[in-house]
């Protein structure tokens, strides 16, 4: 059972899912998952904080896979 208040809820999870948009560009904190199709589930510390959220909430969670490239700070 949560202990987070409906409002709370209602505003991490408005339509009574959880978005988490995962970044694919950082492979510290999320890798693409195994599948040769694509269409496993990302991995790695960004991913299970999601669904650590997702279980704190009582909500199921939806993984947003993107990417961006790193930034070269020295160019």
């Amino acid at each position: 059972m949560s202990t987070v208040s409906p409002e709370t809820i209602a505003a991490l999870a408005p339509h009574g899912v959880l978005r988490a948009a995962i970044n694919l560009g950082n492979a510290v904190l999320a890798q693409p998952g195994n599948s040769t199709h694509g269409d496993a589930a990302p991995t790695g510390i960004t991913p299970q904080i999601a669904f650590r959220l997702g279980e704190e909430l009582g909500v199921p969670v939806r993984l947003v896979p993107w990417r961006i490239q790193p930034v070269d700070a020295t160019h």
